[in-house]
């Protein structure tokens, strides 16, 4: 895929987040990772968003949840990353 292609479907935006970005990481999340890993579509589902923050924040990759997540200030930013990976990790 072309970059301009990329940039134009990154353009749809909610805050600083891209609509696109959100949806292919759901979407891979529940057809792949049950498969690959074992877990159930649901707990998969949980696990989107603390293991795109993980996974960015090891390859060092610069996103606006990971300033707000692992950066200082945004607390509700915070809470909220640590009750979805709270609830991936209990959820069967």
């Amino acid at each position: 895929m072309s970059s301009r292609l990329i940039e134009t479907l990154r353009t749809p935006k909610i805050g600083p987040f891209a609509v696109f970005d959100f949806t292919t990481a759901f979407v891979g999340m529940y057809y792949l990772w049950p498969k690959v890993l074992g877990i159930s579509r649901r707990q998969a589902l949980w696990a989107t968003v603390p293991a795109g923050i993980a996974v960015h924040a090891l390859l060092g990759i610069d996103t606006p949840l990971n300033r707000m997540v692992l950066g200082p200030g945004h607390t509700y930013a915070k809470l909220a990353a640590g009750a979805v990976t709270y609830k991936a990790l209990t959820t069967r």
